[in-house]
């Protein structure tokens, strides 16, 4: 089974009216701090970060699942997020492959780019973010 791919407009929609629907953050620290992080204060809700790691290996992927199982139940809507698209489409595989039902990838991420369909991302957007208090 392969994950959803969704944009971050629709993302923001499905968190907005779905109760159980829950956006996870897959980015580096150093994003977080430098380039900002999804707000959703406005919907009641928090994002969940899971920093994400150079390597990729059965530590960080056993770790991930650790994560996902001790805060959400496995028909809970799970939301990528990342820069791209990229490694919240490798993160939603990994919660698929263990038994989470409901896994969106936001292909567009949260930086976005300027492309021939206006712009997409979550900043592009013009989504709710901010600058990550520390």
């Amino acid at each position: 089974m392969y994950p959803s791919n969704i944009l971050s407009k629709e993302a923001f929609e499905i968190l907005q009216s779905e109760q159980k629907s829950y956006l996870i953050d897959v980015r580096t620290e150093y994003e977080w701090e430098n380039i900002g992080v999804p707000d959703l204060e406005k919907l009641e809700k928090s994002v969940l970060f899971i920093s994400w790691p150079k390597i990729i290996d059965f530590v960080f992927i056993n770790n991930l699942n650790k994560i996902l199982k001790s805060n959400f139940k496995f028909d809970d809507k799970l939301l990528f997020l990342c820069r791209s698209g990229s490694r919240s489409r490798v993160a939603c595989e990994i919660a698929i492959n263990n038994n989470f039902k409901y896994c969106y990838n936001i292909i567009d991420g949260f930086e976005g780019s300027f492309g021939e369909n206006g712009n997409v991302g979550w900043k592009l957007q013009n989504l709710p973010w901010a600058f990550r208090k520390s």
